[in-house]
């Protein structure tokens, strides 16, 4: 696993990877694991394309912010769940793409159409419920959905 500090520069790279490819239009949000630990980095309530290194939060699995100024993204659970649901993940990103909006609103399975998307093979989980992931037990139920799959739609 990465250093903290080569830690941080990946999220922000992530950040500005997602916000160049316009995988998120407004707001979305990255975390990652710090090394050994229950803790995790976070951005905050900030346009990806805007976030810098001070901006980052350090997060615990309890959704509680233990570093950090700014005012920690509405779904730090969803990520917070996960994150101790699944200790194998170490990193998240929650973005808020169009095309998956788009198939979101349709019955259709989501499979994948090419070599590339092979980690997807036997389709995306879908949690069903609309709302923000703004509680533990929402979260949880999302940890839940995904099962051992890399992704899960809402």
């Amino acid at each position: 696993m990465a250093t903290n500090s080569q830690l941080k520069q990946d999220v922000i790279c992530a950040c500005r990877i997602l916000s160049q490819q316009k995988l998120v239009e407004g707001f979305g949000h990255v975390s990652a694991r710090l090394a050994d630990s229950e803790l995790f980095l976070m951005t905050p309530r900030l346009s990806l394309s805007l976030v810098e290194e001070p901006d980052l939060l350090t997060v615990n699995l309890n959704a509680e912010v233990i570093e950090g100024s700014r005012p920690a993204p509405s779904e730090t659970w969803l990520h917070a769940a996960i994150m101790k649901a699944k200790p194998r993940v170490n990193a998240i990103a929650r973005i808020h793409a169009r095309l998956a909006n788009m198939f979101s609103v349709t019955d259709r399975k989501l499979e994948p159409v090419h070599n590339h998307g092979s980690f997807f093979a036997g389709g995306v989980p879908v949690f069903f419920t609309p709302d923000l992931i703004l509680t533990a037990k929402l979260g949880d139920e999302v940890a839940q959905a995904l099962g051992n799959k890399p992704v899960t739609g809402k």
